[in-house]
């Protein structure tokens, strides 16, 4: 669903962007790694692959890192290669406005976004982004969408009411045409005390991806703290478990950062 809700998006900006030439550009793919590191996206044309690092940052950052590699890749279409140019950078433009008259994302996002790098060659290309010129379009989606956490206790009961879990944001979801809400909402305030609903009503990016974090410590005093923490150990594997949302890795590090260990690895919760 992560993925596929993730492409959905791209597509539709793509699509808004580049409506003559949407079906050349549409044919890559989108790959999460889950791997934090400097460099927030990348492109391999070969396999037509946009790989997107680094899950703890902002939806929205991670939105923009997307288009960004798009970008190049729409360049190596036109031009056989690609180069931090201004052409180059015309084709991401024309990607970023495109999202931001959808709604998708925001203007300050684009100020807000940690690739300096690449503001600076944009901005330099274009003027800053507050010169830019945006139309926002004010019609709401046709879809909406529901998130539900901390649901564990009525998990059948979503599931038995068209929810479907998503293991890589470790939650339940729904998507649903605008017109079904009303009834939905009649669903929603029946149960929002057994669980955490969020409602995504506009047209804006919203992931919740998660961690599967492996600590691996032979520190036996530090069992009471894990478990305060959340943690649930694994005899056969030898191993301590927690799933975490990404956005809470730096944090949940300094938690446990006077536990003794031999290894801690960020993983896939994807099933």
């Amino acid at each position: 669903m992560l993925l596929y809700y993730t492409r959905e998006k791209v597509l539709e900006v793509l699509k808004g962007a580049f409506p003559e030439q949407y079906i050349k550009y549409s044919k890559f793919f989108i790959i999460f790694s889950y791997k934090e590191v400097n460099k927030n996206s990348s492109y391999f044309f070969e396999k037509k692959r946009i790989i997107v690092n680094s899950l703890s940052r902002r939806p929205e950052d991670i939105f923009i890192s997307i288009l960004i590699a798009l970008g190049e890749h729409i360049d190596i279409i036109n031009r056989e290669e690609t180069h931090k140019d201004k052409e180059y950078y015309l084709i991401v433009k024309k990607l970023l406005t495109e999202a931001v008259n959808a709604n998708v994302i925001k203007m300050e996002d684009l100020q807000k976004y940690s690739d300096r790098k690449f503001k600076k060659g944009i901005q330099e290309c274009f003027s800053s982004f507050a010169n830019w010129k945006f139309e926002n379009r004010n019609d709401p989606p046709e879809f909406m969408y529901i998130y539900v956490t901390e649901s564990y206790m009525i998990r059948n009961i979503l599931r038995s009411s068209g929810y479907i879990y998503d293991s890589e944001q470790g939650l339940w979801m729904k998507k649903i045409h605008r017109y079904e809400y009303p009834e939905e909402e009649y669903f929603i305030n029946e149960r929002k005390n057994e669980a955490v609903f969020k409602v995504i009503g506009d047209n804006s990016f919203y992931i919740r991806p998660v961690y599967r974090l492996k600590l691996v410590t032979y520190s036996a005093t530090s069992a009471p703290l894990l478990k305060a923490l959340d943690y649930q150990y694994l005899k056969d594997k030898n191993c301590w478990m927690k799933l975490i949302e990404a956005r809470n890795l730096e944090q949940e590090k300094k938690n446990i950062e006077n536990v003794p260990r031999q290894s801690l690895n960020v993983l896939s919760n994807s099933k």
